[in-house]
């Protein structure tokens, strides 16, 4: 077996070098990522780890060129056009990874860790031990309870929650079809494997989602990456939520000391500590940025509300998110106004109004521009 691990990252340089570490020290061959319009020291960090490891990594913007189509033939259509980034970088990987001699690949998030339940197996013993299928899904175990900032992502008692999704590691030789970032399919459809939730498993995915509530904060900033290079927040989490009633994973703590010595070592020889410093303050940094951009959009961008559930707020803040969300038609009224305020020569009342619009519909093309053009012309920072 020769396996291979994607990823794609953006501005997650504080996280990199435990996640890269963690996947070599279980089995996995060779690493690549992909950089998805970074701000922080992700590519310092990385020019440091490929010195010494088998990894590799290159700026993933080309990606979305609509004239780069070479690989889409192995892609669901529907994610393609949901993701075209990603989509196309797990294409082009599984691609290279079978002209390249891999044996499997696996797509990962740099928040998803692949977990040997006993903390010791290597990733090519648990797919021995399943009998090696063409496709193997390894269901999530999302982390709860992290307290600590910046906390190491195993403890001898992990707390988490299981949920129904999983992320699969697949066999190159297979006709495939990469169905979502959660899945995909050969299309023989022979030898799938899925551990089901709440199954005894021989290894998880472990998700941390949220780690410290800071963390939590400034990991909003990075926004839907279908929209790069634009600030926005990220609306696919559901609220910092709680350990209450969660599952816990005893991890033996011989293993994990020997895990956490190896993981200082490899800090140590790649002159790491530097980058990590860097990568760290650009996290709090950005968690204050979120914060500020929540106090400033609370009172009008209902989706606001959602994500910042669990997390303690300002009172000012939270009342905010105590009023009512505007209907679409209030925002068309308001979208309206504003461009005929611009007509009649009112940028700065065409700017106020505009930024409520842009609360709501920050993803929109027309408003984005138009939100754009008051902000140049009123002389204010960029959102």
């Amino acid at each position: 077996m020769k396996i291979k691990l994607v990823a794609i990252a953006k501005d997650e340089a504080a996280y990199l070098p435990e996640w890269i570490f963690h996947h070599l020290y279980f089995g996995f061959d060779e690493i690549e990522i992909y950089l998805n319009f970074i701000t922080d020291n992700s590519a310092e960090t990385l020019e440091k780890i490929t010195n010494t490891c088998p990894v590799k990594f290159k700026y993933g913007e080309y990606l979305i060129d609509p004239g780069y189509s070479d690989n889409d033939f192995i892609l669901d259509n529907g994610y393609l056009n949901a993701n075209t980034l990603q989509s196309r970088a797990y294409a082009e990987s599984f691609l290279n990874a079978k002209k390249n001699g891999f044996s499997h690949i696996m797509f990962l998030d740099i928040d998803e860790f692949w977990m040997p339940a006993c903390f010791s197996k290597n990733i090519k013993d648990v797919l021995i031990a399943l009998d090696d299928p063409c496709v193997t899904a390894f269901i999530w175990a999302n982390k709860v309870g992290e307290h600590e900032e910046f906390g190491r992502p195993f403890t001898k008692e992990t707390k988490c929650h299981f949920t129904k999704m999983q992320k699969s590691a697949v066999k190159t030789g297979d006709e495939i079809k990469i169905m979502t970032s959660h899945h995909s399919t050969c299309k023989q459809r022979h030898k799938h494997k899925l551990i089901k939730t709440g199954e005894i498993s021989d290894a998880y995915i472990l998700h941390r989602f949220q780690r410290s509530i800071i963390e939590y904060t400034s990991l909003l900033g990075r926004g839907d990456p279908r929209f790069a290079g634009k600030f926005s927040l990220k609306f696919t989490r559901r609220g910092y939520i709680s350990d209450e009633n969660a599952t816990v994973l005893t991890i033996d703590p011989e293993a994990l000391n020997k895990y956490d010595n190896g993981y200082k070592e490899f800090i140590a020889s790649n002159c790491l500590e530097e980058e990590l410093v860097k990568a760290k303050q650009f996290v709090l940094d950005r968690a204050a940025y979120v914060t500020e951009f929540i106090r400033d959009n609370a009172k009008t961008n209902k989706l606001i509300k959602k994500i910042v559930t669990g997390l303690k707020l300002d009172d000012d803040i939270a009342a905010d998110l105590g009023l009512r969300g505007l209907s679409m038609d209030e925002i068309e009224i308001l979208k309206h106004m504003a461009v005929e305020l611009e007509k009649e020569g009112d940028i700065e009342k065409a700017y106020q109004l505009m930024k409520i619009v842009f609360a709501f519909r920050s993803h929109g093309r027309f408003v984005g521009r138009k939100f754009e053009q008051y902000t140049k012309l009123t002389n204010r920072q960029p959102q």
